[in-house]
């Protein structure tokens, strides 16, 4: 828990917090006092966007004696909180 702050007129702000999983960031910005744009870039996110960790480990299975275990162990590496299912299937050669 922190201070709260009232802002009241026009500008923009941003702010970093750290987390057990990496820093938390946001940023807004106010016209008229108002929320106008408001962005949150969470260590989840990037670990499980497009890029992010998570594919980059997952893609590295493919020689994985049991696939299935080895991406639940890659998911909770990353997220221990997140619930995980993982499922199987054949691909079509290109």
């Amino acid at each position: 828990a922190g201070a709260a702050l009232l802002a009241l007129g026009d500008g923009s702000g941003s702010g970093e917090c750290a987390t057990a999983r990496g820093p938390l960031r946001y940023s807004t910005e106010l016209r008229g006092s108002m929320v106008v744009a408001c962005a949150i870039d969470a260590p989840a996110e990037r670990a499980f966007g497009p890029g992010g960790e998570a594919s980059r480990w997952l893609a590295s299975l493919t020689q994985a004696a049991r696939p299935e275990l080895a991406a639940r162990w890659v998911i909770a590496a990353l997220d221990p909180c997140a619930p995980v299912r993982v499922e199987a299937c054949e691909v079509a050669d290109a």
